[in-house]
């Protein structure tokens, strides 16, 4: 999870193979603003549900995403569409952390 990422980053191999819409052309920039650090990518909306190793998982969302045109990019999750619907957990001196849904 990437709390300081509004719109989650989904890398090629997962968002070919889910129910997504495409909507329009991007650029992804970090905190370097030099055109060659850019990544092109795709606005849309996929349809997800988070799931966890213990089998829990979540409702089914449809996000707002950057659809990464390249898979040497990891997932992130940000918090538009997801996040905001959960609460966080976070227990950095146990190790441990977990979103729980509202």
């Amino acid at each position: 999870m990437d709390t300081g990422a509004p719109i989650s980053v989904i890398p090629l191999d997962i968002w070919t193979d889910i129910e997504n819409k495409v909507l329009t052309e991007h650029e992804i920039q970090g905190i370097n603003p030099r055109k060659e650090c850019a990544l092109p990518a795709l606005i849309g909306k996929a349809t997800c549900i988070l799931l966890d190793e213990e089998g829990n998982q979540s409702r089914e969302l449809e996000i707002l995403s950057h659809f990464a045109l390249t898979n040497l990019v990891p997932l992130i999750i940000g918090f538009k569409g997801i996040l905001e619907n959960f609460k966080l957990i976070l227990d950095c001196k146990q190790d441990h952390a977990f979103a729980e849904e509202k």
